[in-house]
């Protein structure tokens, strides 16, 4: 779907910061150059967490005790716990943890230059 629409789209914008009156056929401002440098900083940080990610579901598939020990922390809301049994699979980076009586979220968190550039969100229904 194609739009003729320019950013930005609100009129009030061409009269807060120019004088001129709207118009129709004025030219929109021009974009910034394209940088894709941090794009692809942040892809290739993003891989890692795809491993991980892999890691994590493999165990809850095929290690049952391991699944066990994780819904059963969670039952007792012992997060550490199950940032523990994480770490235990090698999983080394920063892990959010969240669940309720439905499921697990597990948010995987990578940097690049000292910024959080890329999470990757597992989310599991037991």
């Amino acid at each position: 779907m194609c739009y003729d629409h320019y950013y930005p789209l609100h009129s009030a914008y061409y009269k807060e910061t120019t004088n001129l009156p709207v118009s129709p056929t004025r030219t929109p401002p021009p974009y910034p150059e394209v940088n894709i440098e941090q794009l692809k900083q942040s892809a290739n940080s993003f891989q890692p967490l795809l491993g991980d990610a892999n890691k994590i579901v493999r165990e809850f598939s095929n290690n049952d005790d391991f699944a066990y020990k994780i819904k059963d922390a969670a039952q007792h809301s012992q997060t550490d716990d199950i940032k523990q049994y994480i770490t235990e699979i090698g999983i080394n980076r920063p892990v959010e943890i969240k669940f309720n009586p439905d499921s697990i979220r597990l948010k995987l968190v990578n940097e690049t230059n000292n910024i959080k550039c890329c999470k990757l969100t597992i989310s599991l229904r037991w």
